[in-house]
């Protein structure tokens, strides 16, 4: 979260017309330090002061490990339901290929 505050929030004014389109979705852990907490709705002010829209998930995993594995899935099944509103096949995916193929090369 630190590091996004420092790049995310500088990049949130341009292009304007990115505001009418882009969904901030923060993901929140009752295990963060204390700082971090406080960063969060601190974040979440300047969002809504720059007309942004943003979304707070609250990890529910019962442990660290627990949530950091809840993230994953949670991201993997909207990307699913995503293809799936789209009419997109969600298995096929040509860029992981492709970049496997280069990183393996020299």
């Amino acid at each position: 979260l630190p590091e996004m505050d420092h790049n995310v929030i500088e990049a949130t004014e341009w292009p304007q017309d990115a505001k009418k389109s882009v969904r901030y979705v923060l993901f929140k852990t009752k295990f963060a330090h204390a700082r971090v907490q406080k960063r969060f709705g601190l974040t979440e002010q300047v969002f809504s002061e720059q007309g942004l829209t943003w979304k707070e998930i609250e990890l529910r995993g019962s442990n660290k490990i627990v949530q950091a594995l809840e993230l994953p899935l949670f991201c993997a099944w909207v990307g699913f339901h995503l293809a799936r509103l789209n009419n997109v096949d969600p298995g096929p995916e040509p860029w992981i290929p492709k970049f496997k193929e280069r990183l393996g090369k020299p």
